[in-house]
């Protein structure tokens, strides 16, 4: 069953002028990816915090667990000495140079968790975080104070993993901000010191079929998990919580009771890349990057898949108190 007959309420957000032409430049996305790095080294140098609160467009996402506005959900948060860390391992940028998303491994280190060997108290530290830290922006502990250079960082271990998806857009002055930010639990993974560029730079001219707002709209309309082989790029990307990043274009729907979901679109300027995200209480979560076909593709054929990020409902009582604990 897909999200129809459930009340929701959209945003739609369009990257400048809709379906202009122009493609990216290699310091386009060169750009994106730097803006990134430095958005993690603002975590280590400052606070995850304030590195959300520099980092995020003002109208930017987070979710808790549906979308809800970034820059008042980190506001709210209170400092601590949590220590998140990040890297950007993969990343695409639509051909107008405009929008365009990161995915990369993070690891979580909760204040005051010592090394195991010293302290004995991986347990506890783990229990108190690895439900917290599922999400790089929402469902982790939020705020940390970054080490400063010399600390001896050494005697504290990381006490949960994962991977992070967000979606960057450039803004009239130039400068990329995160409109959308989500993560998943999983494995360690290491850091990597080069970034996998996915996509092209620049597709053939557009189909002469009608593939553009509408035709998203319908398309995200399959219910948040779902998959099939006829939905996906070649290249797909799926995240789900617990493991790594994969290819598998098959997925069953997640359960979901909502009654109502908050949802979003934007499009590049282009007219070549979307994305679409939504979620609420009681409903998975999820954020899709699709590409739009081009004239010498199979006539008519629709919005194609290459990134599908969805995690479970959060249970009620714990979307209560979501973001609000320290």
């Amino acid at each position: 069953m897909g999200l129809r007959g459930i009340h929701i309420k959209t945003c739609v957000v369009l990257a400048l002028s809709l379906f202009m032409t122009g493609n990216a430049a290699a310091s386009d996305f060169d750009d994106m990816v730097a803006a990134e790095r430095a958005f993690a080294a603002d975590a280590s140098a400052r606070s995850t915090r304030e590195a959300f609160l520099a980092a995020l467009a003002n109208d930017g996402l987070v979710f808790q667990p549906g979308p809800t506005s970034g820059q008042r959900t980190w506001t709210d948060r209170a400092p601590d000495k949590n220590h998140l860390e990040w890297a950007p391992a993969m990343a695409e940028i639509a051909k107008s140079g405009d929008l365009g998303y990161t995915v990369g491994p993070w690891r979580f280190t909760e204040a005051g968790a010592e090394d195991e060997a010293d302290q004995n108290a991986e347990g506890k530290a783990g229990e108190k975080t690895a439900d917290k830290a599922a999400d790089k922006a929402g469902d982790q502990t939020g705020a940390k104070a970054g080490e400063q250079p010399g600390e001896k960082t050494q005697e504290k271990t990381p006490t949960a993993f994962g991977w992070y998806f967000s979606i960057w857009r450039k803004q009239p002055d130039g400068s990329w901000r995160v409109l959308l930010d989500h993560g998943i639990s999983a494995p360690a993974a290491a850091f990597p010191d080069e970034v996998q560029r996915r996509g092209g730079v620049s597709l053939g001219p557009p189909p002469s079929w009608p593939v553009g707002v509408p035709e998203l709209r319908s398309a995200d309309l399959a219910a948040p998990g779902k998959l099939t082989s006829r939905m996906v790029s070649a290249d797909f990307l799926r995240l789900r919580a617990g493991q790594a990043p994969d290819g598998i274009a098959d997925g069953q729907a997640l359960a979901s009771t909502a009654t109502r979901l908050d949802t979003g679109l934007v499009v590049s300027s282009g007219g070549d890349l979307g994305v679409t995200w939504g979620g609420g209480v009681g409903s998975p979560a999820w954020i899709r990057v699709w590409r739009r076909p081009a004239a010498e593709d199979a006539p008519g054929q629709g919005w194609q898949l290459a990134v599908d990020f969805a995690v479970p409902a959060v249970a009620v009582a714990a979307a209560a108190t979501d973001g609000t604990q320290p």
